[in-house]
């Protein structure tokens, strides 16, 4: 406590010094583990910490200036040529207005990033800082108060932070680090990725976000939103890159992508398939592409695909409640796969025996290797002869990449069984007809057969085709929604510590079981 009071009083002291035009910092930026200060001269949120006894306290009070570049400049020229195209009338100007309008000239004075997080030491003492894990885990990221902002990697006993960076999407960012690290390229040529920590400096306001929640955005509108919260970004980005000093920073300045903007222009793929979304009230939600609209809905890019397809495409979500899917231009042909470096999935291999959740090797003929299968990663990288943390196999399980086997001599394909967390039943009444489909065959039993605990009767009863009847409910026929759960669930089914081997169930003699 009492190295926080004297930081904060030191803080205080500095800014009181400092002459500068009054900055609305609050707005925009926030920093983490905030302590509010106010003085005549600026309108801050500040970092309260403990400082470390290896670092002079004197050397990390105050904040890290905005650092000016010819980049930078451009940026605002582009954002301002945004700014003129909208008619006074238009709810976005109105918008801009309120938010934004300190981003259409250049920044002065200081940042909201206090100089205390250039120091390796202070940085490891912040709650949002997050040791890296081997392999992408989204969950590591779901304490996170926003999902813009600017965020550096370091290594925990260096001088130095390694490297700086910002992001209008927290999680889409990490994982792409996270391929470089299985190419090894990037800041782990060297490191691997957990050696690093990862730590945000700044959290911003996503205003896509911000303005569809009140409007429905068009797409133009959705690019001038994202160009505004690119810039704020980007500028507290090359002001820490600027004072800190990160040993991969080369000097290079931080680039724009919309400084050549022109009307019409939506700086997206061509072929981004937008994705609209709307509640139960009526309030309607959208996205240029249906990457952009992940985060927001909380599903995997084919799962979002697979319901907008569907004959009922309603999903129900964390945040929206439930919601009605519609993607343009989605054809029946389309497929989930290109979500990795435009590298689709592996569906050439039939999945029917493969244990769930097991690794398996296969040829560049799609030919099952006489190998394993592997319970983890890890043991499928020693199988091979790589490095036991080695992400590749991770991140290209079931992809159409193949993966150099040193062990072996040769290129593999890696498979994964399919995993059974989730495997949908359906459950046609034959006495009326209606089929209705249940998460499990548990939730399916509870309402056609509440008596009924499951086990080897209702599994044999599925496998051979047979209605289950009672008294109080009629009869109903139960089926796995996708085939391919039925082999999964009686080879785990036979696994099973306490199925006796005369109960074991038999794949092949049944009919749909190839």
């Amino acid at each position: 406590m009492t190295k926080y009071l004297i930081f904060s009083l030191m803080t205080a002291v500095a800014l009181l010094n400092i002459h500068t035009p009054h900055i609305d910092l609050q707005s925009c930026f926030m920093p983490l583990n905030i302590e509010m200060l106010s003085s005549s001269s600026l309108d801050i949120q500040v970092i309260g910490t403990s400082i470390s006894t290896n670092v002079q306290s004197a050397a990390i009070v105050g904040f890290i200036p905005y650092h000016r570049t010819y980049s930078l400049s451009k940026g605002i020229v582009g954002l301002n040529r945004m700014y003129n195209s909208l008619e006074s009338s238009d709810p976005l100007k109105t918008f801009l207005d309120k938010h934004c309008n300190r981003l259409l000239s250049p920044l002065h004075g200081v940042t909201s990033i206090p100089v205390g997080f250039s120091h390796i030491p202070v940085l490891n003492e912040q709650p949002n800082t997050i040791k890296l894990e081997p392999n992408f885990n989204p969950r590591q990221f779901d304490n996170l108060e926003g999902k813009v902002g600017v965020y550096v990697f370091y290594l925990p006993g260096a001088e130095q932070v390694t490297q700086c960076g910002s992001t209008v999407r927290f999680t889409n960012r990490i994982l792409n680090h996270y391929r470089d690290a299985a190419k090894g390229e990037f800041i782990f040529k060297v490191n691997s990725i957990q050696d690093y920590n990862w730590t945000p400096v700044a959290l911003g306001i996503d205003y896509v976000e911000l303005f569809n929640s009140n409007h429905v955005m068009t797409p133009e509108q959705e690019a001038i939103l994202t160009a505004f919260t690119e810039q704020e970004v980007r500028s507290l980005e090359q002001a820490y890159t600027t004072y800190a000093k990160p040993t991969n920073y080369k000097n290079i300045h931080i680039f724009t992508s919309h400084n050549n903007w022109k009307i019409g222009d939506t700086h997206r793929q061509t072929d981004a398939k937008r994705i609209t979304w709307v509640t139960e009230d009526g309030t309607t939600y959208t996205r240029a592409s249906i990457s952009a609209g992940l985060y927001e809905l909380g599903f995997s890019f084919a799962y979002i695909k697979k319901v907008a397809r569907s004959d009922s495409p309603y999903v129900n979500t964390l945040k929206y409640g439930l919601v009605k899917l519609t993607i343009d231009n989605l054809s029946s042909s389309d497929t989930a796969a290109d979500v990795r470096y435009g590298t689709p999935l592996n569906t050439k291999v039939d999945k029917t025996n493969l244990v769930e959740d097991l690794y398996y090797l296969y040829s560049t003929d799609m030919v099952q290797l006489p190998y394993g299968p592997y319970k983890t990663v890890a043991e499928t990288n020693l199988a091979m002869g790589l490095a036991s943390n080695y992400s590749g196999t991770f991140l290209w399980a079931d992809y159409l990449h193949t993966v150099s086997a040193t062990k072996l001599g040769i290129e593999v394909y890696i498979v994964k069984g399919v995993s059974t967390t989730k495997i949908p039943v359906l459950a046609q009444s034959l006495s009326t007809g209606e089929t209705v489909e249940y998460k499990s065959i548990t939730s399916a039993l509870k309402v056609v057969s509440p008596k009924n605990r499951g086990g080897y009767s209702v599994l044999k009863a599925m496998v051979t085709g047979k209605p289950i009847t009672t008294l109080e409910h009629g009869s109903y026929l139960l089926t796995f929604k996708y085939p391919e759960h039925l082999a999964v669930s009686i080879r785990k089914y036979n696994l099973h510590k306490r199925t006796n081997p005369g109960d074991k169930i038999s794949i092949l003699p049944f009919p749909g079981i190839n």
